[in-house]
């Protein structure tokens, strides 16, 4: 089998248990509260430890893409770890969402021009399942051309649906106005969020109540795919773990997939969602 290494930020929220089986490192964000402390995203603080740090604040936690010396470091080690024979790839967040894809290409022409830097286009699980994807084709000894043409189309196939609680944090990033936030709760309306083919997150919906956002989720997962009983299914969580567990009884139910992961959202996209923010993707 080939040498190969992948890299990955940390919002791709995989279980550290994934991570570690299949040897992905991650290059971490970082995430900054308004008090002017900084953690590593994932690394020095967890989804749970943020969540309860984020209650303290009115402001919202800020968040940071990897320096470029923490690129060229990770680069420089596994390039000289493979002996410049063995495939390096580092698979980014979506351009449109961070400007980590771009730091992380800069530092690899800096390398090596044989480091492949890819945009995911997504973000959260759909990077992690595509993380998995890579590692599972690199496994296989296909060659690089080979390896883009399978991303492309994954990335063609993928699918990605949230929606969240409260619209408290969108309000407080910009996002929507308080006017808006304020007749949303009186109706109860829940938004539903999407991931574009451009690797923007768009508002699709809205929806009145949490249960019916939470059979949305289901709803679109099924309208919008295939072949389930041949992909792995994503659930990620910030803070709503009883609701994650139902949503995975229901899509285990109704889309019988080869296996879901469940997991936590990530500190740094947690901070955009807020608690309660619940995502499926494939």
């Amino acid at each position: 089998m080939r040498k190969f290494k992948i890299f990955t930020d940390s919002t791709l929220d995989l279980p550290e248990e994934i991570l570690n089986e299949e040897g992905i490192e991650i290059i971490p964000l970082s995430v900054h509260f308004p008090d002017g402390k900084s953690y590593l995203d994932r690394l020095e603080i967890s989804a749970k430890e943020f969540l309860a740090r984020m209650k303290e604040y009115v402001e919202l936690p800020k968040t940071s893409q990897p320096s470029p010396h923490h690129f060229l470091e990770a680069f420089k080690n596994a390039v000289h770890q493979l002996e410049n024979v063995g495939e390096v790839v580092f698979l980014g967040v979506s351009s449109r969402l961070s400007g980590t894809f771009q730091t992380a290409k800069m530092a690899a022409e800096m390398v090596s021009k044989k480091i492949t830097v890819i945009d995911s286009k997504t973000g959260s699980l759909g990077l992690g399942i595509l993380a998995l994807k890579v590692a599972e084709w690199l496994k296989e000894g296909i060659n690089r051309e080979e390896l883009l043409h399978r991303i492309e189309k994954f990335k063609e196939e993928h699918r990605l649906f949230f929606t969240v609680e409260t619209m408290e944090n969108l309000v407080k990033g910009g996002r929507i106005s308080r006017m808006k936030e304020k007749v949303a709760n009186f109706l109860n309306i829940k938004p539903i969020f999407h991931r574009t083919p451009e690797g923007e997150i768009a508002h699709l919906e809205n929806v009145r109540g949490r249960k019916r956002a939470i059979q949305r989720l289901i709803e679109l997962a099924e309208q919008h795919g295939k072949d389930f009983e041949q992909k792995i299914v994503g659930i990620t969580h910030a803070g709503a773990l009883e609701e994650a567990l139902l949503l995975k009884e229901k899509l285990l139910e109704r889309l019988k997939p080869k296996k879901i992961i469940l997991s936590e959202l990530s500190p740094a996209l947690a901070t955009h969602g807020g608690e309660g923010t619940l995502l499926v993707t494939y």
